[in-house]
């Protein structure tokens, strides 16, 4: 009997095994006591379970995308630091801020590269990551916590309640049926028969009420979280709209700075002979003589260090107009101005001023007359051909094409065998002039 009174203490409180309705559940009977709407709403509940699963792993996945990104974001800004180091590109391709002495960097600085931009939107993107953990993959994470652990718990224990609700249905069916029988027999029911069914019936009355109140409650609860779940999905949806709009617009607001990146860059590109394609396909076919861009940089040094003695000046940072925060323009060759006064004789620009200063070309006529005048008679004062030098005799030519005075020849003109040109005679029809003999 101690043994006996332990066991029943033991189970106090704990739910009966129901061993017999467990293996009728097995076999795939069905109690008839079950709640359809039950059945119904349960089916809507896992479609639930399973969206709430996919979704909290697809929030998971994206903040992790935030993370990686910012990541990659960082690496990349560390090569582009690592390649430019050292070019004319650097500083603002790789130029980093200044940092504290406690390795922090430094806010208010005037650094505007590739890579401080992005180095300063990475911090902003690391604590976009944690807010879009806690207000975002968080709450998804407790919305499928709560709504599942608290249905689950409530469908096994209606599980539970309609296991002993057929318990009883079932025992008190037998009851019946053992009563019947003796009944049809002409026997008497047994006191103890007739007390055992009437217990049982009452305790069946009470599972039944216990399991439809249950089952009305739950069927209520399951179909508050399943056809109107999108009020729980309402604050989340808030918080992710929130997110992408402040995120969108911060990121925009510090990624405008590399408009005047990309404005420097087209300055150097400009500068330094670039052109809008990308020469990867020169490098791949071109050979390394063509590729070579060595000459040119050297020729632009070269004139660099020639531009004080040149009449192309160079437009130094401070006279320039517009505005270069890094520096970049200081040393650029600009095009000459008409303001300066070119040294004659020894640029193109005075050269061209002498060539339209002088006098035209001597036409062959003047030549022909000329070379007459000189035979005959003293040329006469106030005569239009005193602005003429004196000219050696000319032997113009027809067959070699020919003439000459002792120091130069030109083509065009005929030989000494066929006619020679004198003081008396005819004289022929004379060619074309010559074209004039750079100033």
């Amino acid at each position: 009997s101690t043994s006996a009174t332990r066991l029943s203490t033991a189970h106090v409180g704990m739910p009966k095994p129901r061993v017999g309705q467990r293996l009728k559940e097995a076999i795939g009977k069905n109690s008839n006591a079950r709640s359809t709407d039950l059945i119904t709403l349960t089916k809507h509940f896992n479609i639930l379970k399973e969206r709430l699963k996919l979704l909290v792993s697809a929030l998971k996945a994206h903040h992790r995308s935030l993370v990686q990104i910012n990541n990659t974001r960082l690496e990349v800004a560390k090569q582009i630091v690592a390649l430019s180091s050292g070019s004319p590109i650097h500083d603002v391709a790789g130029k980093l801020p200044p940092s504290s002495e406690d390795g922090l960097v430094v806010t208010n600085h005037d650094v505007n590269s590739f890579a401080s931009v992005h180095i300063a939107l990475s911090g902003k993107h690391q604590a976009y990551a944690d807010k879009y953990l806690k207000f975002v993959v968080n709450y998804a994470v407790e919305w499928e916590r709560v709504v599942v652990t608290r249905v689950t718990t409530s469908l096994k224990k209606a599980k539970d309640l309609l296991r002993n609700l057929d318990h009883y249905q079932s025992k008190v069916e037998s009851i019946r049926q053992t009563v019947n029988v003796a009944m049809a027999k002409g026997k008497t029911v047994e006191p103890k028969t007739q007390d055992k069914l009437k217990r049982n019936e009452d305790k069946l009355r009470q599972a039944k009420d216990e399991y439809e109140r249950f089952s009305s409650d739950l069927c209520s609860l399951m179909e508050e979280v399943t056809e109107r779940s999108w009020k729980d999905l309402h604050p989340m949806l808030v918080k992710m709209a929130q997110f992408d709009a402040t995120l969108s617009s911060d990121e925009a607001r510090t990624l405008s700075s590399l408009n005047q990146v990309v404005d420097v860059l087209k300055k150097v590109a400009q500068k330094h002979g670039l052109k809008p394609n990308a020469r990867l396909k020169d490098i791949e076919t071109l050979s390394a003589k063509m590729i070579s861009t060595k000459e040119a940089e050297s020729s632009m040094g070269s004139i660099k260090s020639q531009d004080s003695a040149d009449d192309h000046p160079v437009v130094s940072p401070s006279s320039s107009t517009s505005s270069d925060p890094w520096g970049t323009e200081a040393g650029s060759i600009s095009a000459p101005t008409t303001s300066a006064s070119p040294k004659s004789g020894h640029t193109i620009s005075g050269m061209l001023e002498i060539a339209s200063a002088a006098a035209p070309a001597p036409t062959m006529d003047q030549v022909e007359n000329a070379v007459t005048s000189t035979k005959t008679s003293p040329p006469r004062r106030g005569s239009s051909f005193n602005a003429l030098p004196p000219l050696p005799p000319f032997h113009i030519t027809s067959s070699a094409g020919q003439y000459s005075n002792g120091t130069r020849s030109f083509s065009g003109y005929e030989s000494d065998s066929t006619r020679s040109i004198s003081s008396s005679g005819p004289v022929g029809p004379a060619p074309a002039a010559p074209p004039p003999p750079p100033p």
